[in-house]
């Protein structure tokens, strides 16, 4: 016996508390003979110990010295009673002919599988192809019928015939080949993603009891940000001829930007749109830059818990939540020029980008998308579900209706939900809320390092703002004079200081434009670095009412569709009463479904601030006196063109 096996206090352990007390007696008794010969020598002594005989108190030792698959010693669970401790090894020859009794084949399907490796080898590969013995053709479907169907191919291409061991058993080793696919599959990861599914194999990565260094260990060290489609549908509500009509919209983007030690939101956005833009991102961001107000709720049973709200403008000290690494998953609007230049060095930040498909490394914030939901979202009649096919909720569209559970309405419910998370206590924090802790950081001078932000220039302008260089156009030819302007999306902009410069035009200009902000007017600088001041749009139409950039460019589309006038009083008002018109062409057409126009149209009051404006069709209906002859049903209007 080697000297480092005598030493039985090493031995692996074993657990007897879900066996019966017998055999709990038994294990503690051998042991105990054990111990003793192990440690005095004397073999009677420690057999009488134990009250079995010499040869009984060998043989167990020599169970426990045994080593099993890995390698390694047994240790005490040799002596448990019926413990097998060696697989089952047949060493008669395999079954041949026609069986006429099934016994007598314990073992076999193993011994066959050691006496011909080369079909086990192909079995691995037409696994991992998905039951195809083609490798080159991976089945889709792959089932275990198809793998023992590859299996009977590979034989009988090995030259294995009825009368030879498997295929000359009933079920031609249908039952064991089944059971060796299970096996192979459960101890192979490269396989798992061919039977379970490529998400199933990228989730291995999580739970193996390991972690990874976790840099992010003060408050803003690292942010995450994420976008998430809402499992809701809201409603905008339209003047039709009978009154308000309520239209089911799309369901809202919302995108959060999370720290990773405190949990705090440090800010959100929302937009009603098909897919998340990156504009939508960056206001996400400077939500965390602006002092939070709460939102003036419109819904009587929504409420803010006491000390909820966003770290700017709860946080005493707090100035603005600048990140040290943002942390973000490889969506599209990621890798945007907006996202890759202007806000990394808006905010002086680094930026980290993860694996594809790899979800976990935002589990934090796939996380509290989960809990926005549960505890919000998904308690609302219009809520999908868990997704947007769950049958527990098949009439989304008509509860949203039938309720009118408007789109302001998900947006207090929103703003309401983000606040209350970061003053409700979580268990991973101590008990404490995310704003506790980051007031908790900021008064202390060791616990976080506030990060100044970048200078502002030309080149590295405030979060928000977009930089452009613009012509300034113009004329001083005889008979043809105009005052310099500059055009950005189609629309000439000046102000009293540009008009008179004269000298400036076929010279470039630089405009700083906030795109989620009202862009009536935009700051303007020369190229020596000289403010000219705030430049204004000239046309009138164009400044009746607030719009965004990307409102802007969705009405110089319809312009030139022809659906909007440009020569309008109110440009934007005559693009809302447009998609008024077609928002109720849509449910005339498709009761009980959401309205692309009606999505727009609520995306649009948003971004904007206005009114609802009443339809045109509903506008000519009032204009219609009582005493007004009308047709008769039946009879066609006449068309004055011909």
């Amino acid at each position: 016996m080697p000297p480092e096996w005598r030493a039985c206090e090493s031995w692996p352990l074993a657990d007897l508390s879900a066996y019966d007390v017998l055999v709990q007696k038994r294990f503690e008794r051998l042991a105990r003979g054990i111990r003793l010969y192990l440690q005095s020598g004397r073999l009677r002594a420690a057999a009488q110990e134990a009250s079995c005989s010499n040869s009984v108190l060998l043989f167990q030792l020599n169970r426990c010295l045994s080593k099993d698959d890995d390698g390694e010693i047994v240790g005490w669970r040799g002596i448990i009673l019926g413990m097998r401790i060696k697989r089952y090894v047949r060493t008669r020859d395999l079954p041949t002919g026609q069986p006429e009794q099934p016994h007598g084949r314990a073992g076999a399907f193993d011994a066959f599988l050691r006496d011909h490796p080369e079909v086990l080898e192909k079995f691995q590969k037409a696994l991992k192809a998905g039951g195809s013995t083609t490798t080159r053709v991976k089945r889709s479907a792959p089932t275990l019928q198809s793998a023992w169907q590859a299996f009977r191919r590979i034989l009988v291409d090995q030259g294995f015939t009825d009368a030879e061991y498997p295929l000359n058993s009933a079920s031609k080793g249908r039952r064991s080949v089944q059971r060796l696919a299970k096996r192979l599959i459960s101890s192979d990861p490269s396989l798992i993603g061919t039977w379970y599914g490529e998400q199933a194999r990228d989730g291995l990565s999580v739970g193996r009891g390991k972690y990874s260094f976790d840099f992010g260990t003060t408050p803003f060290d690292v942010a995450h940000v994420d976008a998430h489609k809402i499992h809701c549908v809201g409603v905008v509500r339209v003047a039709g001829p009978a009154g308000m009509q309520s239209i089911a919209i799309t369901r809202l983007w919302i995108s959060v930007v999370q720290d990773h030690s405190s949990r705090a939101i440090i800010g959100y956005s929302a937009s009603i749109s098909k897919e998340i833009s990156a504009s939508s991102i960056e206001s996400a961001f400077a939500m965390g830059q602006r002092t939070w107000k709460p939102r003036l709720l419109r819904m009587e049973h929504v409420r803010y818990t006491k000390g909820a709200g966003l770290p700017v403008g709860m946080v005493e000290g707090l100035a603005g939540c600048r990140p040290c690494t943002v942390m973000l998953d490889n969506a599209a609007q990621h890798y945007s020029r907006r996202i890759l230049h202007t806000m990394r060095k808006s905010l002086g930040c680094a930026l980290s980008y993860g694996p594809i498909k790899a979800w976990w490394r935002n589990a934090v914030l796939e996380r509290l998308f989960r809990t926005l939901e549960l505890y919000g979202f998904q308690c609302l009649p219009s809520s999908t579900g868990s997704k947007a096919t769950d049958p527990m909720r098949p009439n989304s569209v008509g509860q949203a209706v039938k309720h009118g559970i408007d789109w302001e309405d998900l947006l207090d419910i929103l703003d309401v939900l983000v606040a209350n998370y970061n003053a409700m206590p979580q268990r991973g924090l101590g008990g404490q809320s995310s704003l506790q802790v980051l007031s908790a950081a900021v008064a202390s001078n060791r616990a976080m390092l506030p990060r100044l932000a970048p200078p502002i220039s030309a080149h590295s302008p405030p979060l928000g703002v977009v930089v452009e260089s613009r012509p300034v156009r113009g004329s001083l030819k005889k008979g043809r004079l105009r005052r310099p302007y500059v055009q950005i999306d189609k629309v000439h902009y000046t102000n009293d200081t540009l008009s008179k410069r004269f000298d400036l035009i076929g010279r470039y200009v630089i405009v700083h434009i906030r795109e989620e902000d009202d862009i009536r007017s935009v700051e303007c600088y020369l190229e020596t670095g000289e403010h000219v001041g705030s430049i204004e749009t000239i046309a009138h139409g164009w400044r009746a009412t607030s719009h965004t950039r990307s409102v802007r460019r969705a009405i110089n589309a319809a312009i030139e569709r022809g659906d909007v006038d440009s020569n309008s009083d109110d440009i934007v008002a005559s693009y809302l009463r447009t998609l008024a018109d077609r928002a109720l062409k849509d449910i005339a057409s498709r009761p009980g479904k959401v309205s692309p126009a009606g999505s727009a149209l609520a995306e649009t009051l948003r971004a904007t601030g206005a009114a609802m404006p009443q339809p045109s069709n509903f506008q000519r209906a009032k204009k219609i006196g009582p005493d007004a002859m009308h047709l008769p049903a039946h009879i066609k209007p006449p068309s004055w063109k011909k």
